[in-house]
């Protein structure tokens, strides 16, 4: 009988183990999503301006030394994403996270794009 209170205690702490972990990854998980929305649409508003050849050098340049940190955010949001798919019961949420990490690479790829055409477009004046 205290055999069986011991593997039913330690199964309550492995299980009360999953569930902080996967609550700590949900919460990096959304935490990651809005941080990288939020960067998104700040450098949207940065790069569609019309302005000097200088000045949007400086800010293609700045945008550019942001972009690895972002991949990295992006990179560690892919694998949270995985975790919680992979352990989710709840299909529409597996596919509501599998449709904005998506969302976030085509709007991260459509950046690189932009940052591309507009230093080109700047290094015709240079």
């Amino acid at each position: 009988m205290e055999q069986e209170l011991e593997k039913l205690e330690s199964n309550l702490r492995k299980k009360k183990t999953e569930v902080d972990k996967a609550e700590k990854e949900r919460s990096e998980y959304k935490l990651n999503v809005e941080s990288l929305q939020k960067w998104l649409e700040s450098v949207e508003t940065r790069l569609q301006v019309r302005d000097e050849p200088h000045l949007i050098k400086e800010k293609v340049l700045k945008v550019s030394t942001e972009l690895p940190a972002i991949l990295e955010q992006m990179e560690r949001t892919k694998m949270v994403s995985k975790f919680i798919m992979d352990n989710t019961p709840d299909k529409p949420e597996a596919e509501l996270i599998k449709k904005t990490i998506s969302g976030l690479e085509t709007e991260l790829n459509r950046v690189n794009v932009l940052v591309d055409e507009k230093m080109n477009l700047v290094s015709i004046y240079y």
